[in-house]
This record gives C-alpha cells, structure tokens and sequence, in this order.
C-alpha cells in the first residue's frame, strides 16, 4: 500500500509542479499555494518512502477515515508496550517531517533498549484549533466520544496479540478524554499517564486496574477551564482530581510576571501554550521528567515508581 501511495503522490506533485512552473491547467491557483503544495506533498512522498523501504513501521492505515497508526520498536523482544496518543491539532500530516507527533515515542522506544514497542495512535479526526469559529474544536466532547470505542479496539487487539505485555497509554492534551472514555469499552491498560489532559467526561470513575498519573505545567492552558461543562462542551473531571491519581512534577516553570509586564495576556496564554505542548516533546531539556518517568514505568511494569 505504501509502494502504491508513493506512485499516486508523485503523480500529484507533478502535477503540483506544473502549476508552480506555470505549465499546468490550473494557472488561477497562485503561486505562493502551488509551491506549498509541492512543499506538503514532498513531506508525505518522504514518510511513505520511509514505510516501503522498512525505515518506518506503518501498523494501521485509513485516509479515508483520517487514522494513522505507526509503531516503533520490536514486538518479538519487548516486555512493555506504549501508547502515544496525541491530542488536539493532530492529523496524519502530524506524522509527517522533522517534527513528527511520533517523537515521545520514539524516545521510550530507544531508551527501553528492545524492552519496549511503542505505537503513536490517531484512530480517527481530532479536533482543531481552526474549527472554533464554525463552532468545532478542543471544547467539544463529541471527538473523545467518537475516538474512545476506536481507541478501545487498538487496545482490546494488542492485548489479544501479545497479552503478556504491559500496557501504558500516554496521552496528551485532549487525547486524555479519549482515554477516560474508552475505558468504558474495554480500553483498559495497566497504567495511564495523562499529559497536560482535559481530564475525562463526568461522571467517571476510574478502572481499578490501572494506575494513574497527571503531568501539567503550572501554567498550563487546560487549567484556565478545568472541571467546566455544559452539555456537550467541556470536561467536568480534571486530570488530577482522579482518585488515586499520582501528580507528576514536569518541572516547566508556572507565570513569568516579566511576560505579564511586557505582552500582557497575549504573553501569559503564549506561555501556556508553549508549556502545554512541552509534554510532547522529545528534548530532555524541556520534558525530561515526563519523559523519565515514562521510562521508568516501563522498564519496571509499574512494581516501582
């Protein structure tokens, strides 16, 4: 499939560049698009070239739905098995370059030294930033209810494969609410790390089998409407107010008072952002204690912590 993938997009870029050169039929798309265009279609040629020659392991794939499923690691040597979750803004272009979604994943992989396998899951649309206006995004709790059956299923099949493996989900920003949700089909695993989270859809109660941890900035942008909701908007039950729930220190700093001085409120949710997304980074230097204690957990199936 990735072989037949690579053959269509080539004939789409040239296509593409036809338009930038000025030789294509559709000459009223401007310049600026084309060459994004080329630039896009460059990226997803490069993953799906990676995927046919073994340089990326591909384990579900449905564009026609929008989920994207890559693995990483060896399944025949590991003792634990990860599950990457990205929230908010990730699509199947979120795999694609230098600064792929895969990235946390592919860190616990290397560092769990053949002991762990690791998959970043998309099962199906995510909400977008760029949906608010039409009255979409992260506010909505209609994506974790769709999300959390499918999430359900990928879980419910590793474990049918290989039940001898220990089971952690990290799942960041809105993915926590998938998380929660799927729970409720099935989705069990033997510990959930929840990563500057939404937290979960009232009311909930979680597994007794599973252990809980909560990650977030003091500053983190979920914690402005943390445990609000209405109807079908918002989530009710903020990440660290899980019973039994273990907070994780990220070490990310909380309010710069300079940046309140200097940019206002524009500066404060800069900030917020910024540490919000530094949970899905792979850089030691910004989400080495999430990383670690990932790490940790991993390596010792949860007896330790």
């Amino acid at each position: 499939r990735a072989a037949s993938r690579v053959e269509e997009l080539l004939r789409q870029r040239l296509d593409a560049v036809g338009v930038v050169d000025g030789l294509g039929t559709s000459l009223r798309v401007p310049r600026a698009e084309a060459n994004r265009r080329v630039s896009d279609l460059d990226r997803e040629i490069a993953y799906f070239q990676a995927v046919q020659d073994g340089r990326k392991q591909l384990y579900a794939w449905d564009p026609d739905h929008g989920s994207l499923i890559e693995m990483s690691g060896d399944p025949a040597t590991a003792t634990s098995a990860l599950f990457v979750v990205p929230g908010t803004n990730t699509r199947a272009e979120s795999f694609f370059g230098d600064e792929a979604v895969t990235r946390v994943a592919e860190w616990e992989t290397r560092a769990g030294m053949g002991a762990v396998v690791s998959f970043t899951v998309l099962s199906g649309p995510m909400p977008q930033l760029s949906d608010i206006p039409s009255g979409g995004g992260p506010q909505l709790t209609t994506y974790a209810l769709e999300r959390s059956p499918e999430y359900a299923r990928f879980v419910q099949g590793i474990d049918a494969t290989r039940p001898d493996l220990w089971t952690m989900s990290y799942e960041h920003s809105y993915a926590g609410a998938i998380g929660s949700a799927a729970e409720s089909y099935g989705g069990v695993v033997d510990a959930r790390f929840m990563a500057a989270t939404v937290g979960a859809i009232g009311p909930y109660q979680p597994s007794p089998e599973t252990r809980y941890f909560a990650a977030q900035a003091p500053d983190d942008i979920n914690r402005y409407y943390a445990g609000l909701s209405l109807a079908d908007l918002g989530f009710s039950v903020p990440p660290e107010s899980f019973p039994g729930v273990q907070i994780v220190d990220t070490g990310l700093p909380g309010l710069d008072p300079e940046n309140l001085v200097i940019g206002g409120p524009v500066g404060i949710v800069s900030d917020s952002v910024k540490h919000h997304n530094a949970l899905m980074s792979d850089d030691e230097s910004i989400n080495g204690p999430a990383l670690y204690s990932v790490y940790s957990l991993l390596l010792t199936h949860g007896k330790q912590f």
